[in-house]
């Protein structure tokens, strides 16, 4: 990839004069966007993921090593001049933030402007706001200096959120690992207190076996037959008290080991979240959207209609939100189509559903590439364990 020392220092620079509208034109391309903001624009509006992936079909040969900055650095140079990197830079922006070029372009009053700006900026949508602001001729200049001022603001703020996370995931992974070592030890415990049982049920058996088929040869004292029936009696008694501890201890360590089991699945997942907002860091206003992880947005098809309340507070504490369909008896099944691009996963009982609704719903979750979770039972322990095994 060619040289980008040339850049350092130039990234963030918005300091030039913006000049008007040329020739009366509604909207800048990229490359004619006025006050340097196109470092702005690359950083704010394309994640590093979508900037290897422009690379790769520009047939760009980037050295292993090579500084996620340098990257950066190097598109935006090529940005700032017409050429085939600026064209399909301005093509995948069009396309992706359509919707917001055309708010912005029928509003013409100053007020309505700032207010979708802040709208914007509120609910996390401040790629395609940025983009529409910077690239329309009527805005004013105010704003849009207004708008890089609080996107170059936000990719401060985003570098002391990366760094608390990862300082959050660091310790979540040291927790992970003590939990990890106290699960293999207590499972050594357990495995030798039921290898103990064992060999006392095996004793036990043992003598109980002896005893009866134990033969008179010659006529035995009463006396002494009396006194060893009474230690057998005490021995089977105190064996027996023996069994019952074991036992218990043994459902006692099941049970911790499933609580520890739950707990390492709660601190993998958490410990997965907070890396996945650690790595939206790696370039300065990068994915500003992303600072908070939405819920993951699920469809439950099928079920019970006295369960649904339940599995809804299950997906409460899971941070997700649950969708339902009831798989044919009250609601079409016509509905699953809009439901399943709505989803982020799609959840299904195979005891308690149509076999059509389960059938439409494979078919269209290939189609969108969502992932299918079939669960045995209609339970909510069962939906709570499959939601946490779920990637994020």
């Amino acid at each position: 990839m060619p040289d980008t020392n040339k850049h350092e220092g130039e990234c963030c620079d918005a300091g030039a004069d913006e000049p008007g509208s040329p020739d009366g034109k509604r909207r800048w391309a990229i490359w004619e966007v006025p006050g340097n903001l196109q470092c702005s624009i690359i950083g704010t509006c394309l994640s590093q993921v979508d900037i290897l992936k422009l690379a790769r079909r520009l047939d760009l040969q980037i050295d292993p090593g090579t500084a996620d900055y340098d990257i950066h650095a190097h598109f935006v140079r090529e940005v700032s001049q017409y050429g085939k990197t600026s064209r399909l830079v301005q093509k995948e922006l069009e396309r992706r933030f359509s919707g917001m070029v055309r708010r912005v372009g029928r509003l013409s009053n100053e007020a309505e402007l700032v207010a979708l700006w802040q709208s914007a900026y509120a609910s996390g949508q401040i790629p395609g706001a940025y983009w529409a602001l910077t690239t329309h001729t009527h805005v004013s200049v105010d704003l849009r200096k207004r708008a890089f001022g609080e996107v170059h603001m936000l990719s401060h703020v985003l570098g002391r959120t990366t760094h608390a996370t990862a300082l959050k995931a660091a310790d979540l992974s040291a927790r992970l690992a003590e939990y990890e070592d106290k699960l293999i030890r207590q499972a050594d415990r357990h495995k030798r207190a039921i290898e103990w049982r064992d060999r006392q049920i095996a004793a036990l058996t043992a003598d109980l076996l002896a005893a009866r088929g134990q033969k008179q040869t010659t006529p035995e004292n009463p006396l002494n037959v009396d006194r060893r029936t009474k230690r057998t009696a005490r021995l089977l008694v105190s064996r027996e008290r023996a069994l019952i501890s074991a036992r218990q201890r043994a459902r006692d360590m099941e049970s911790q080991n499933a609580n520890l089991h739950g707990r390492i699945r709660k601190l993998e997942l958490a410990a997965r979240r907070a890396m996945r907002v650690a790595e939206l860091g790696s370039c300065p206003g990068a994915n500003a959207c992303e600072l908070k992880l939405p819920p993951r947005r699920v469809l439950y098809l099928g079920g019970r209609p006295s369960a649904i309340d339940r599995l809804k507070s299950i997906d409460g504490e899971t941070n997700a939100e649950m969708f339902h369909h009831d798989g044919g008896p009250e609601q079409t099944v016509d509905l699953i189509d809009g439901l399943i691009t709505r989803c982020d996963a799609v959840f299904c009982p195979v005891d308690c559903v149509s076999h059509g609704a389960c059938e439409r719903a494979k078919a269209l979750r290939r189609k969108f590439e969502k992932p299918f979770v079939p669960l045995r039972s209609s339970g909510a322990s069962s939906f709570k364990r499959a939601l946490l095994d779920l990637e994020y």
